[in-house]
């Protein structure tokens, strides 16, 4: 589910729902008087009570108060600590500008705890108590889940979820698309693919034609459908391949965790390619990490648990890159 606030629910189809949700019927009516007012581009705006994503404007009290609504609403799809973060800083705002009103929505009071929520066919649960329950046994069994299932319950429960007030753990948050994707973790994590085919004796080309398929431009602008589509192209490779296979889960990313790669734009790092320009004689496990991903260091450890640098300018030769010699002229 995409995130919205005042910026991007442009036919404020969300706003009108979650208004409709406010015990302070006169409040939700001064929200909508004020949505009308409310510019609908970044332009106007530059605080904002989630920086990361640029969400929840707070450059004035009117924009304060449709934030808090959105956040409201929204809660659910974040993890706990992102959510008491933003709370947080929405609370300071409020306090700043004098905001009052009762913001609680109908639905998180003990009518809704009792709900059955269907997270998979035939597994639901009912409450915020099964809800908890579920994402207990979520975090201790996914490893023997499929990852149709584990996307399927993820998304069916990150509604559930925001429905009643409850926050997302990482996992589940990935899963269900909440994520965004950073370009160059993804494409490192397609040349993880082409390593361990290499090594399976297989010809990891599908990988490398994937990867030069994917524009960075495209990872930029794209939707939460169009990632979740890309991911289902990696999971196919992967079962062609068998890489779907447990085995390869401490190993290398799965398609989901591959594509829904990072928490906020934040984290993202495009265009620094410091580590790129390093000799392989220069590198540090770090730099391994940061350009091939973690689970590179498998591939490239020694008995002794030391860079085993042989093997670490077979990867950079493999991928493309120097050497230390010269470029590969493969």
């Amino acid at each position: 589910m995409k995130l919205l606030d005042q910026r991007t629910d442009i036919s404020r189809a969300f706003l009108v729902k979650t208004a409709s949700r406010l015990h302070d019927k006169e409040l939700a009516s001064n929200l909508l008087k004020i949505a009308e007012k409310s510019p609908d581009d970044a332009g106007g705006f530059s605080c904002y009570a989630c920086e990361d994503g640029m969400l929840f404007p707070v450059d004035s009290k009117e924009q304060t108060m449709l934030s808090r609504l959105y956040f409201n609403g929204q809660r659910g799809m974040f993890t706990e600590k992102t959510a008491a973060a933003i709370d947080s800083t929405l609370s300071v705002y409020e306090q700043l500008y004098g905001i009052e009103g009762d913001f609680s929505l109908a639905g998180l009071c003990k009518t809704a705890s009792a709900e059955t929520h269907e997270l998979l066919p035939g597994y639901s649960v009912r409450g915020t108590a099964g809800l908890k329950r579920a994402e207990r046994e979520f975090m201790e069994k996914q490893a023997k889940m499929s990852i149709q299932d584990r996307v399927e319950f993820s998304s069916n429960f990150i509604k559930a979820a925001s429905d009643n007030g409850l926050g997302v753990p990482e996992d589940i948050a990935r899963y269900g698309g909440s994520y965004s994707c950073d370009f160059d973790r993804l494409q490192s994590a397609l040349r993880l693919r082409k390593i361990a085919s290499k090594r399976a004796g297989k010809d990891g080309a599908p990988f490398d034609k994937l990867a030069s398929e994917i524009k960075s431009d495209f990872i930029k602008t794209a939707s939460q459908e169009d990632l979740a589509g890309l991911a289902g192209r990696i999971q196919r490779l992967d079962e062609g391949f068998g890489f779907d296979s447990p085995w390869y889960d401490s190993r290398m990313p799965n398609a989901w965790q591959a594509v829904f790669n990072v928490k906020t734009a934040e984290e993202t790092s495009p265009g620094d390619s410091s580590n790129k320009s390093k000799s392989p004689e220069s590198m540090t496990k770090a730099d391994v990490v940061a350009r091939f991903g973690e689970d590179a260091l498998d591939e490239i450890e020694n008995e002794n648990g030391d860079i085993d640098y042989g093997k670490l300018k077979e990867i950079i030769k493999l991928f493309g890159g120097d050497d230390g010699h010269g470029k590969d002229r493969n």
